[in-house]
């Protein structure tokens, strides 16, 4: 598992989840609002946390 404790706050990590789901989700609604290098984050958010979910 990642530590992520050093990078992001409690509620920073929270809000982080929900820009996960969100991103899943919503993606495009997401580049079209936010742009290109917002969208590429949560992407790579959302990448970050298959690896970590993903039984190995």
């Amino acid at each position: 598992m990642i530590d992520h404790g050093r990078n992001f706050g409690a509620g920073s990590f929270a809000v982080g989840i929900q820009l996960l789901w969100v991103g899943m989700v919503d993606g495009k609604a997401i580049v079209e609002r936010r742009g290109d290098r917002f969208a590429r984050k949560i992407r790579n958010a959302g990448l970050v946390g298959q690896a970590i979910t993903k039984p190995r």
